[in-house]
């Protein structure tokens, strides 16, 4: 149990960290079946629950509580999905006086809150669960270039996949805003395209859908994802 878990514990929230196991191909539908045994075919959940938290000097505000002793807070929709939406998130701690009060740190992260009833339909074009299963798969041992899935979490009516937040935005907006590269920009950020394309292959993973919105850069716009 971490120290954060305890304390929580202590101030009797406690979220039982079981560990789900769904399968890609039966547990929500059966969109899966038919890829290759190579593709990963589970995803392994941690419980979570949404609860009213107080935050120092903020307010009390709905939080996301991980089995794994994590809270998120909530702090804006990036984008909407056909699944659900993907939220800015920010890492809580406990404050130290022990009474429950929660403040910010500087952990944020991007928080995929998946519809479970919309999975389950099964006339997705994409099926997140193998997403899912792939990004946890990926994630051992990683790669900097290769987006960490950093916990995938579940209660009955959502999935949330909590990812580390790229706060340079989509590569598609850098050429959008700044118009043409010169060749040593370009050959620096194709560089790292290919490393984090070559990681995927040596464990047997093709993308099939590289394209600019789905490079990420990291708060400097020196690193993508």
């Amino acid at each position: 149990m971490s120290e954060l878990a305890a304390q929580l514990q202590a101030l009797g929230i406690r979220i039982e960290p079981t560990d789900a196991v769904f399968r890609t191909g039966s547990d929500m539908h059966d969109y899966a079946q038919g890829f290759q045994s190579c593709i990963p075919q589970e995803v392994h959940f941690m419980n979570a629950e949404l609860r009213n938290c107080h935050i120092m000097g903020v307010g009390v505000f709905p939080c996301l509580f991980s089995g794994s002793g994590h809270v998120y807070e909530f702090v804006r929709t990036l984008r909407k999905c056909i699944y659900g939406k993907v939220k800015h998130a920010v890492q809580l701690r406990l404050h130290p006086n022990g009474n429950g009060t929660f403040v910010r740190t500087n952990v944020e992260v991007a928080i995929k809150v998946m519809s479970k009833a919309i999975i389950q339909q099964g006339n997705l074009q994409e099926n997140p669960l193998v997403e899912l299963a792939t990004q946890q798969y990926l994630s051992t041992p990683g790669h900097p270039h290769v987006l960490t899935l950093i916990e995938c979490l579940h209660d009955p009516e959502f999935i949330y996949a909590v990812l580390p937040f790229c706060r340079g935005g989509e590569l598609f907006s850098l050429v959008e805003t700044g118009g043409a590269m010169d060749e040593g920009e370009c050959r620096r950020w194709f560089t790292q395209v290919l490393r984090g394309v070559a990681y995927l292959q040596s464990r047997y993973i093709c993308h099939r859908d590289m394209s600019l919105e789905n490079v990420l850069l990291d708060g400097n716009t020196s690193k993508m994802k």
